[in-house]
């Protein structure tokens, strides 16, 4: 029972500190917190960070993740040689992508406290001391990733101790908060947009850029980053793909890099026990990263950027960019190419009949109408030879060289990509002896095996190669030219008598027939010798199996590789999937090189054939190509894979100038200028 004022003896006249009413009082709670929420912001991350750059020169971006510095698994000479690397280049700089601490917690008393010899204060002083401040004071750190669960997130979680503030605040360097983004720009304007992550949106046992992917392809493509890049799993992988345009837009590309690391991925020191535990007894090696640079389109200059899962091929392409920027800026590059062609041998090419071997059960060719049979051998004699399961070559070259994959110009339907390619071969193989071409496949269309002119067909088909001789390597053997059509009388006269169309294309353009799964072998080096230079081992696929993926162009070529191919080859292209594109992987067994490449080529044809009649568009960009470094010993393997028509072309003249111009003794000549 409440007593009324009027019937209590008592009355409260004052009250020290005054009351303020419940409506004040929640006036001032909501003033507190939005005053905290601007130091939550601060303390959490920035959405983005902006950083420019006071010049426009190809810049080579290092994604460093993962030291766990106070871990016993950690590899500390690489962490510090990769540091002075990028101290002695003005042109490189770095995005730190998190666990740059080992941290501390009860949770992993084996894999983590009784592994740590340093408290966490003194892992941060460490990682401070000895890394982060001699990059600092260069300006090298573009961003620190903040805000995720993992080894300093634990001192956060346990303590709300901000590690990740308390190794950049001081320095100056942004906090980025998971997710967020970093936009380099360039003097003149130009930027490109960085999604950063520790730990991306997702991940897959297969495929190590697989969040990445997710998280960028759920954004509507105007406001999509030019790349984005995680750690986290301690697996490497970099993939640059082109999905389908539609509304005849303009085809853009997204990179996505997975970054190493330091802990538990040097077999010669104890590995990470944890990773022991999961069944991963090493981690993938650190060092990838990007470079960004200019191409031009026209008049207009576009900035672009290339991924890669090893630091020498990173350096390699930013002194290759830049000795091009040098001479393109001076106007002596033509020049300089000229002097090049004449000056050093072109490369002689010699297929390696001992080391090539032909498929044991051939697909036949030959007619099923015993009454064609006549006619027949009087068109085609004996040009049935047979399919390569592995075809060699020996290419004696200085050079870069590189192997252009084409195929999808679905030649004899309404929707043939021939003019285009046309187009594209010209610009790219005329007088040009260091690109050397793969047919893959479709390149013809499904129904011309039933077409009354389709030996007229493969006769344009073959016009096009015959003008490169010596340059088209090999035809693939593809489902389009199995077809049992192509075995049966088609109307009246030559055109319509069986023809062998996979010999018959491999045998007009001087090329050899290969198959789907079969390997292209290239010995590319200065020596006559194929034991003394680095060898190429390219896996040719026609169709992806059940592998295939409509958003992950290269995934059924990864899958391939990793259940069917037996010896693990460098290189595996081709695949039947809408988008285009290439990615790599780290796999430390592999016998040629620690980082496979996959590629899938785009279309020429102006509509995609492998995705259902109710599902016709277009497909990906093509101009997919695979440069082959000369060297001589394996120790020199080294593929630099390209993306588009423009980074094969860029990228194959950069580096012949870079190579030709060491040879020649100009390249201090060429700078100076």
């Amino acid at each position: 029972m409440v007593v009324s004022a009027q019937e209590s003896r008592f009355k409260i006249t004052d009250e020290s500190p005054k009351r303020i009413s419940q409506e004040e009082a929640s006036l001032r709670i909501i003033r507190a917190i939005q005053e905290m929420q601007a130091v939550e912001r601060n303390y959490i991350g920035r959405d983005e960070a902006i950083v420019t750059i006071d010049h426009n020169r190809p810049i080579r971006v290092m994604t460093i993740a993962d030291l766990h510095m106070g871990s016993i698994a950690t590899d500390y000479d690489s962490i510090f040689a990769l540091r002075d690397s990028i101290l002695s280049d003005p042109d490189a700089c770095v995005i730190l992508l998190g666990d740059e601490i080992e941290g501390l917690t009860q949770k992993y008393l084996d894999t983590n406290a009784a592994r740590t010899i340093p408290d966490v204060h003194q892992q941060i002083d460490l990682v401070k001391n000895s890394f982060i401040k001699p990059l600092a004071e260069q300006g090298k750190i573009l961003s620190m990733v903040s805000g995720y669960f993992g080894h300093n997130g634990w001192t956060q979680d346990q303590s709300t101790v901000n590690t990740w503030m308390m190794m950049a605040d001081e320095f100056g360097i942004p906090v980025v908060r998971n997710g967020g983004l970093v936009r380099i720009r360039y003097a003149n304007g130009k930027e490109q947009a960085i999604e950063i992550h520790h730990n991306p949106p997702g991940k897959s046992k297969y495929d190590p850029v697989y969040g990445l992917r997710e998280a960028v392809q759920s954004i509507s493509e105007p406001n999509r980053p030019t790349g984005a890049t995680a750690a986290h799993t301690h697996r490497a992988g970099i993939a640059k793909e082109y999905q389908p345009t539609i509304n005849n837009g303009k085809a853009k590309a997204q990179f996505y890099l997975n970054t190493g690391a330091f802990k538990g991925s040097n077999a010669e020191l104890p590995p990470d026990r944890f990773g022991v535990k999961l069944g991963f007894p090493l981690a993938d090696k650190p060092g990838q990263g990007f470079i960004t640079y200019f191409k031009k389109d026209g008049e207009k200059e576009e900035v672009d950027s290339w991924p890669a899962i090893q630091t020498a091929q990173l350096l390699l392409m930013q002194k290759a960019l830049n000795l091009l920027n040098d001479t393109e800026g001076q106007g002596t590059t033509s020049e300089y190419m000229g002097l090049i062609r004449d000056q050093i041998a072109a490369p002689q090419v010699k297929f390696n009949e001992r080391g090539s071997k032909k498929v044991t059960t051939p697909y036949d060719e030959h007619p099923n109408q015993e009454k064609s049979d006549a006619v027949y051998k009087e068109l085609y004699g004996d040009m049935v030879t047979g399919q390569y399961a592995i075809a060699s070559w020996n290419v004696i070259s200085d050079l870069p060289i590189s192997v252009d994959f084409i195929q999808n110009i679905r030649e004899g339907a309404h929707a043939s990509g021939f003019n285009a390619v046309e187009h594209y071969m010209a610009e790219r193989f005329t007088n040009n002896p260091y690109a050397f071409i793969a047919f893959l496949r479709n390149i013809v269309d499904q129904d011309v095996a039933l077409d009354p002119k389709r030996k007229s067909i493969l006769d344009h088909l073959v016009s096009l190669g015959v003008k490169y001789p010596q340059q088209v390597l090999a035809v693939l053997h593809d489902s389009s030219l199995r077809s049992k059509g192509w075995k049966k009388s088609v109307g009246e006269g030559g055109d319509g008598s069986p023809i062998p169309a996979g010999s018959y294309l491999a045998n007009g353009m001087d090329a050899k027939l290969i198959r789907h799964k079969s390997t292209m072998r290239m010995a590319v080096g200065s020596s006559s010798s194929p034991s003394q230079k680095p060898v190429y081992s390219i896996m040719t696929l026609d169709k992806q199996g059940r592998h295939g993926s409509s958003n992950r162009p290269t995934f059924g070529n990864m899958r391939i590789y990793d259940r069917q191919a037996t010896r693990k080859p460098g290189i595996v292209a081709g695949g039947h999937m809408a988008m285009s594109g290439f990615s790599s992987k780290f796999d430390g067994s592999n016998p040629e090189t620690d980082a496979p490449v996959f590629i899938a080529p785009g279309w020429w044809a102006d509509t995609v054939d492998t995705e259902g009649a109710g599902n016709a568009g277009p497909g990906a960009i093509p101009g997919q190509a695979a440069i082959l470094i000369p060297g001589k010993s394996e120790r020199d393997y080294m593929v630099i894979p390209t993306s588009n028509p423009e980074e094969t072309k860029l990228f194959h003249e950069a580096l012949i100038l870079w190579y030709g111009l060491q040879i020649l003794g100009l390249t201090d000549k060429a700078k100076k200028a």
